[in-house]
């Protein structure tokens, strides 16, 4: 490697960025997440160093109450707690050569930037699940009536069964009652893999019909007691448990997850090299995601993860 200010400088070698081209894919990308959707965004300056951090406000100590009219109104503080987010350099390239490029009797670029696309989809919509899946909040469903709830990040049983009606109810009513904000005004969402909500769709037919479809998340199959749920086939397990038959999902509220972005996820050309025969395009982002609460330090976690010893 070349010496050189690799770390703060964007172009060390001459590659070129398609602004345009870029935002298109990017926002086409973007529409096809899974848990990415749900995340809060931070975006920070360049040369800021590798380190965000975000603020969290913690509940009041003691609360509001009745007054005395002869009294003064008592006053409350909050306390405001200090998350930090790393960003980690992502990408990925697809070269061909020139000769591929000049005789094809296809535009090579095009199934070379689609298939960048959905890399750039799978890899960062991963990124984020692996921060809602490491939630201190467990649930595992040992039937299709009962679960188990831990809050030490720590699945201590093994599923034995998906998600029913049944238990869908119980794990909503455990996140109520552990003050876990709305995701909004309609309740939680739960981002579950294919067979983990697969027995739910006859209640989300018998019960709610979508009057409004560009209101929805993408991949969201329906919604039940309170939670909206988005299918995904990336990220989740879709075999854990007794015989690996089962499937996991995450149920969360309102500021889960943040995303930190020193630069947002953009398409390359890579410079070409041996008198131009040899190219390249591929994508490149500086970015990271954090989960916002931890349970152990702020005593507030806002993810529950269903899954399996």
């Amino acid at each position: 490697m070349a010496q050189g200010q690799l770390w703060s400088v964007d172009a060390q070698g001459g590659y070129s960025a398609n602004p345009k081209l870029s935002e298109k894919l990017r926002f086409s990308a973007y529409e096809m997440t899974r848990f990415r959707q749900f995340c809060n965004i931070k975006q920070e300056v360049k040369q800021a160093g590798e380190t965000m951090n975000f603020d969290k406000i913690l509940r009041l100590g003691t609360g509001g109450g009745t007054l005395v009219e002869t009294n003064t109104v008592p006053s409350d503080k909050y306390t405001i707690s200090k998350g930090t987010i790393t960003v980690n350099e992502y990408g990925n390239k697809i070269p061909f050569t020139q000769k591929l490029e000049l005789l094809s009797q296809f535009d090579v670029t095009n199934p070379t930037q689609q298939r960048l696309r959905d890399d750039m989809k799978d890899t960062l919509d991963a990124a984020a699940g692996a921060q809602f899946t490491a939630a201190e909040f467990k649930a595992v469903l040992i039937s299709t009536a009962s679960v188990n709830f831990y809050t030490n990040g720590t699945a201590a049983t093994t599923a034995t069964a998906n998600l029913h009606t049944s238990t869908v109810r119980q794990i909503v009513s455990y996140m109520k009652k552990q003050r876990i904000p709305f995701y909004d005004s309609n309740g939680y969402v739960c981002v579950g893999a294919i067979d983990s909500i697969g027995s739910l769709y006859d209640a989300f037919q018998a019960l709610i019909q979508y009057t409004k479809p560009e209101m929805m998340f993408a991949g969201e199959v329906g919604r039940y007691y309170s939670t909206r749920f988005v299918e995904e086939n990336n990220v989740l397990d879709q075999a854990i448990g007794n015989s690996s038959a089962y499937a996991e999902a995450c149920f969360f509220g309102a500021d889960s997850v943040m995303e930190g972005i020193s630069l947002a996820e953009e398409l390359r050309a890579d410079t070409p090299t041996d008198l131009g025969r040899s190219k390249a395009i591929g994508w490149y982002a500086l970015l990271g995601f954090q989960k916002i609460w931890s349970y152990d330090t702020d005593s507030e976690e806002h993810i529950l993860h269903v899954t399996s010893a």
